[in-house]
């Protein structure tokens, strides 16, 4: 990446209103495309959810999908708790720019729900990066299985 010289040559602080304005830039511009993107991981999700759902004969309701699009003020919140990095892409800094849940009533239907994402030709699972926290739990006792994707 090319350092952009009017960021090398400003200050601290230039540097950080800088960051924040090429952000609110990116959001204003590409705001209503991240949505975009978020409808369409919903819609394959809920699809996947559904189909799960009736071939394992369990209520409909029994696995839901919740997906958003990172606000501008928590990707500022993620600048500042990494000290403000330089980037030229947001995807450098944040790679949860719109993100999906899939909550389940039942422990093993995430494991289930994670079998039909890894069979789904519409996903492309990242191997390395399967966070098992049932198997596994936090210390908090919250219990999930984590794993990234691509629609």
């Amino acid at each position: 990446m090319t350092e952009d010289p009017a960021f090398a040559a400003a200050t601290t602080e230039e540097q950080k209103s800088f960051l924040i304005q090429r952000a609110a830039r990116f959001f204003k511009r590409y705001g209503t495309e991240l949505e975009g993107l978020r409808n369409l991981l919903d819609v394959r999700l809920s699809q996947l959810a559904l189909a799960y759902t009736l071939n394992n004969n369990l209520p409909r309701e029994s696995v839901t999908v919740r997906s958003r699009v990172k606000s501008f003020e928590s990707f500022l919140d993620k600048l500042a708790k990494k000290g403000w990095p330089h980037y030229y892409y947001l995807t450098e800094v944040a790679k949860d720019l719109v993100g999906a849940r899939v909550i389940c009533w039942f422990q093993d239907d995430c494991y289930g729900m994670l079998k039909c994402l890894q069979a789904s030709s519409q996903f492309a699972l990242r191997n390395d990066s399967l966070e098992d926290y049932i198997d596994s739990p936090k210390r908090s006792g919250y219990r999930s299985v984590a794993y990234p994707c691509r629609p």
